[in-house]
């Protein structure tokens, strides 16, 4: 662990839990600004540990996709709203019993679990949790979390939130957008909503993996109550976008797949309910006639798929490939990993007068051209 070093000669006391304990009987008013910031030296310590500066930014970023696209501004803002907080193992950090949840948190060091009466979901740092019931629509947590070690966590609360973003009219026009998008699907209407925790996910993070092993009563699906939603094959195939509505990975849950048949990358930042395994298995046992009506949706979608990922495995190699390998900078790399490179193209196409790429601006895209000529202007 870490260790104290004297820079110079200096005295010290050891301070024993008993002698703390009467320091704070009689100063009752310094016990709360003590423990708060000796909680936020920490957190702070925590954040370096996860890759983070200290100070929230890296945490609000990386923990929950709905402040992705926020301004660096308004992310310091809320940064400075952030309230540290520790939990001994055992104690409850959120309560779905609780009548109007306020906050939302992000999970700095330790491990809590998510539980309800379906069963229970890890959750690790740098994870957030509460969004839901703190910032966006229900006035409930959707289980209960209970810290399995000691944690460590950033607190935010919903009027923090609405404060900061009264001076930053974007964020808050996104934030309302993705509120009214989730708050249009009706819990009374959809019983599902009982049996999920929602939760946003930031641009191009992965859903569902496609190979994933997938078993009746562990495996969950997804349902996107906003956002987008892109499926591709394994060969980097769009084999669709899913917006409001949209299913992800209902036949591997069913049982009707062994492994995930595609990957699912969120567009921006989505929106999605997460139906848990071992609800899904109640439903078969209750209804299970259900899992005959899947099947041939399942046969026509494999059918579909397989359509679509040939061509676009005969456009890798007959190409793609080629294209690659004839470019100064893959000269003599082996057709194995200019196959991989392959997977990750994307074919667009452009008018004539169209810029694409200008001088100055950020590299972030490497250009082959497959047909026609485009011209190199030097500035």
């Amino acid at each position: 662990g870490a260790g104290l070093a004297p820079l110079a000669d200096c005295a010290y006391r050891l301070l024993a839990a008993g002698e703390l304990d009467k320091v704070f009987a009689e100063r009752a008013d310094q016990q709360e600004v003590i423990i708060q910031a000796v909680t936020l030296y920490l957190a702070r310590e925590a954040e370096q540990r996860l890759g983070f500066e200290p100070g929230g930014a890296g945490i609000i970023r990386s923990g929950t996709g709905l402040f992705k696209e926020a301004s660096e501004e308004c992310v310091r803002r809320l940064s400075a709203e952030l309230r540290p907080q520790s939990f001994q193992p055992g104690a409850r950090i959120a309560d779905d019993g609780i009548a109007d949840a306020k906050n939302m948190y992000f999970l700095l060091e330790g491990s809590a679990t998510l539980s309800d009466v379906y069963g229970g979901s890890s959750i690790v740092p740098p994870q957030s949790f509460g969004e839901e019931a703190g910032l966006m629509v229900t006035k409930r947590h959707r289980g209960v979390i209970v810290a399995d070690t000691f944690c460590l966590c950033y607190m935010l609360s919903r009027s923090s939130v609405n404060a900061v973003f009264k001076d930053h009219s974007s964020e808050r026009d996104a934030y309302h957008k993705m509120k009214k998008e989730v708050g249009e699907v009706d819990e009374e209407a959809c019983g599902l909503l009982r049996l999920h925790e929602s939760f946003a996910q930031a641009d191009k993070q992965a859903i569902i993996k496609a190979d994933e092993p997938c078993h009746i009563g562990e495996t969950d699906f997804y349902i996107v109550i906003a956002g987008k939603v892109q499926v591709e094959g394994s060969v980097g195939t769009k084999l669709g976008v899913l917006g409001k509505g949209g299913v992800l990975g209902e036949m591997s849950a069913c049982g009707l797949l062994e492994t995930r048949s595609a990957t699912a990358k969120s567009q921006g930042v989505a929106a999605c309910i997460v139906v848990r395994g071992p609800a899904v298995k109640k439903a078969l046992v209750q209804f299970p006639n259900m899992c005959r009506a899947l099947e041939t949706t399942v046969i026509r979608q494999k059918a579909q798929n397989v359509a679509i990922e040939k061509k676009r495995r005969e456009w890798i190699a007959d190409v793609a490939v080629p294209a690659l390998a004839a470019t100064k900078f893959f000269v003599g790399c082996p057709t194995e990993f200019l196959s991989e490179v392959a997977k990750l193209l994307e074919e667009t196409e452009h008018q004539p007068g169209d810029v694409l790429a200008s001088s100055g601006a950020p590299a972030a895209h490497m250009l082959v051209v497959l047909a026609g000529s485009v011209e190199l202007a030097v500035p």
